[in-house]
């Protein structure tokens, strides 16, 4: 039996199904304990990120279209929201070096778009686009393209909640569709910059080396 409308059945039924509410409030404390409050603008700018079709740049989902149900499917999947799949994603390819010490990473299977390219199958003279996409991090460097590939995994990323305000341990850092790729931990280009492939490929250029650029689905009619 689902949590949905626990809470307005008659008490006796509630009592009969004790378990159940019971178990609903803890998986509503597990999902509220990665969505403190005094984050919630860095989460309305995740979804906007990788959940809005009309402002995504990089990887977006399909299937599910906030945060919050992404958590609720992860619980319905793994049973908890505890541990940690970093194992599991280095058994699928993903290089230890891209995974962060202090965070955390969860597998879910739902749709979704990747927008993530790899810089060696780009071209020397294409446009690279800074953006402002959430406060407090790098901007996304971006190309354009057509249409993205599908995917049906997602990762959640979670790691210690740093406000100096905190209500919680922990916070979801990142969600996206597709495996984890290297994180951006410099600030090189500011909010609308444009750049060349070329620029990143020059030994010089302070991102010289990077290995993948997140992609926008250029818009239906465009």
């Amino acid at each position: 039996m689902g949590c949905s409308n626990q809470t307005d059945k008659p008490n006796k039924e509630n009592n009969e199904n004790g378990g159940v509410d019971v178990a609903c409030n803890r998986n509503a404390e597990e999902i509220s304990a990665l969505l403190p409050a005094e984050a919630a603008e860095y989460f309305r700018q995740t979804e906007a990120k990788h959940f809005d079709p009309e402002t995504a740049i990089g990887s977006r989902f399909t299937g599910v279209h906030s945060l919050r149900e992404l958590l609720e499917l992860a619980q319905t999947q793994r049973g908890t929201l505890a541990g940690d799949n970093r194992h599991l994603l280095m058994k699928m390819g993903v290089p230890e070096t891209y995974l962060l010490p202090i965070c955390r990473y969860l597998l879910v299977h739902t749709p979704g778009k990747v927008g993530i390219i790899s810089v060696d199958e780009l071209r020397d003279d294409e446009t690279v686009y800074a953006k402002r996409t959430k406060t407090g991090v790098p901007c996304t460097l971006y190309v354009v393209r057509d249409t993205l590939p599908d995917t049906d995994i997602a990762t959640i990323i979670i790691g210690p909640n740093e406000d100096e305000n905190s209500s919680t341990k922990e916070m979801i850092w990142t969600a996206h569709p597709g495996l984890p790729i290297p994180p951006a931990t410099r600030e090189i280009y500011q909010d609308g910059d444009t750049l060349t492939v070329s620029d990143l490929r020059n030994e010089n250029s302070p991102l010289a080396g990077r290995l993948f650029l997140n992609v926008m689905e250029k818009p239906k009619g465009n």
